[in-house]
């Protein structure tokens, strides 16, 4: 705004000294004035060169954050998934409810109706939780048997790197679809991904999710990723009695 000023000061003295140089025949301030008025062209188209160089420049190198930020996050979450998925697929094909909670890993067992390694969900849920002072990096394996003894296995994890929130691995393979309810009769039905393969989820920002056990009010507690923002979706992870032990 002062350099407007200035320029604006400058031009009104050189228009005057022009003007008298011309009125008075002076070629003194005539000439004066001339170069007064061109210096402050010169000047102009100068700088305004330099600050559309500079914008630019500043543009790009923004844009170049930008995209190494983002290479960064993408590295980060392939990392992850990668991690998480080896996790589950070194878990022996045949895991006994026995061998599960020799491993600390927490367990439900609906055959017999009951849970096991309480404590390691508590802590995990402690140490990640939203309002904890400090908030810390923990993972833990959830093996939940159904009424067949097919067990799904979860690797649930927080903070696998500073920004990134919560990952959700599922393992469904190991269910004998042959003995479980399908949830239709329709020939054409094509069964989710997660009976195929592992699946892995990394949506659940550590800003807008924390995890909550929450009684469901049928004897069962239920194991959520829950969502305080309207732009995300709780998440009900898998259910077990409780007061069962």
């Amino acid at each position: 705004m002062i350099l407007m000023y200035v320029t604006i000061s400058l031009i009104i003295i050189a228009l005057a000294f022009i003007l008298i140089g011309i009125t008075k025949k002076n070629k003194i301030f005539k000439n004066m004035g001339i170069a007064i008025f061109t210096t402050i062209i010169v000047f102009w188209i100068g700088f305004t060169s330099w600050s559309l160089y500079k914008n630019d420049n500043e543009y790009k190198s923004k844009i170049g954050q930008e995209n190494l930020n983002k290479n960064i996050t993408n590295i980060d979450e392939k990392l992850a998934i990668e991690h998480y998925t080896k996790k589950l697929e070194n878990i022996p094909r045949e895991l006994t409810v026995e061998e599960a909670v020799k491993t600390n890993y927490f367990v439900y067992d609906a055959v017999k109706d009951k849970f096991y390694n309480e404590d390691l969900l508590e802590k995990f849920v402690k140490n990640t939780e939203m309002q904890a002072d400090n908030r810390i990096s923990d993972e833990i394996i959830i093996v939940i048997y159904n009424i067949n003894g097919d067990p799904s296995i979860y690797n649930l994890g927080y903070g696998f790197v500073e920004n990134m929130g919560y990952i959700l691995a599922k393992d469904s393979t190991r269910i004998d679809i042959g003995k479980t309810e399908l949830p239709t009769n329709d020939p054409n039905y094509k069964l989710p991904d997660e009976f195929s393969k592992i699946v892995v989820d990394t949506n659940f920002p550590k800003e807008h999710y924390s995890i909550t056990i929450t009684d469901t009010g049928f004897d069962s507690n239920a194991i959520c990723l829950k969502s305080y923002s309207e732009n995300y979706e709780d998440v009900e992870i898998a259910r077990y009695m409780m007061n069962n032990n």
